[in-house]
């Protein structure tokens, strides 16, 4: 398995973990709240690397990806402003773009 670092939002570095066939289809796993992409290991090192391209990631704040201040710029009344999901769902984006034609699976991420 490879592992590199991709920039999100506000410079976070979020981590992400590569195997399986480069030239297969890819598959993009989520994880979900107080998880990381350790919670793909089954997965990732099962038999469908033989075919496909598969690629974990720890979201904002969860595994070895950055954990942003809570203590943002913007306002000290939303301390949790650096976990918003729209940037994390910005940086799943990214990382679709980075991953053209990727399918995606996920486990919850809450409310």
């Amino acid at each position: 398995m490879k592992t590199h670092k991709i920039t999100g939002g506000g410079s976070v570095q979020l981590h992400v973990v590569e195997t399986g066939n480069q030239r297969g289809r890819p598959v993009v796993f989520l994880h979900g709240v107080s998880q990381s992409s350790l919670t793909w290991n089954l997965q990732m090192s099962s038999s469908m690397a033989d075919a496909r391209r598969l690629v974990a990631m720890d979201l904002r704040g969860h595994g070895f990806s950055d954990k942003p201040d809570t203590r943002g710029p913007r306002s000290p009344s939303s301390p949790w402003q650096n976990y918003e999901k729209r940037t994390s769902g910005d940086e799943v984006c990214g990382t679709g773009k980075k991953v053209p034609s990727a399918d995606k699976s996920g486990e919850c991420v809450g409310r």
